[in-house]
């Protein structure tokens, strides 16, 4: 279990590791530019949908103002734009319901995750339990067929010495038989 467990920790950390730098990359791929900034200023005062369709911009509905989204703060600053008045990626839904959303989703996968490896890790333990019921039960059965033959051994040497000294058996037959 030891060099197996440790193995399966180090393709874990070696994971979280390359899920790390790939998020680094992204977050500096899609810093904002001058012209990022620029077009989504342009859609301010329009509708939310003409605003939406640059993926950089985040429309608020009080102040009908397009601005561009904050990737470093991941939430926009509150002084801007309230959570509730916020639509990014779709206008229907606001962005605390699309945060409390994507919480949920995110909550619930890592529940099931753990189940099913607190389940697998389980199934493992009794298999492994199982396994080593089976083994015993045949060492076992191996040292009781040795000992019935050391047994059957002990007793032919016992009856050779008593017919040799002419001693009764225990069994109460006589030690010899009479022609």
């Amino acid at each position: 279990m030891g060099k197996s467990h440790s193995v399966n920790m180090l393709v874990y950390k070696s994971a979280l590791l390359a899920a790390g730098i790939c998020l680094l990359a992204i977050l500096q791929g899609c810093a904002a530019d001058d012209g990022d900034k620029a077009k989504c200023a342009a859609q301010t005062g329009k509708d939310c949908h003409s605003c939406l369709q640059y993926a950089q911009c985040y429309y608020c509905t009080a102040t009908k103002k397009c601005t561009f989204y904050p990737l470093k703060s991941i939430i926009p600053k509150s002084d801007v734009c309230s959570l509730p008045d916020i639509r990014w990626g779709t206008c229907w839904v606001n962005f605390l319901a699309l945060i409390i959303s994507v919480v949920g989703i995110v909550l619930l996968f890592i529940v099931a995750v753990s189940c099913w490896c607190h389940c697998w890790c389980k199934k493992r333990r009794v298999r492994s339990v199982e396994r080593d019921e089976r083994q015993f039960a045949s060492e076992r059965a191996a040292r009781a067929e040795v000992q019935a033959e050391r047994r059957a051994e002990r007793q032919s040497r016992t009856d050779a010495i008593r017919q040799k000294y002419g001693l009764p058996s225990p069994t109460g037959e006589p030690p010899y038989q009479p022609l």
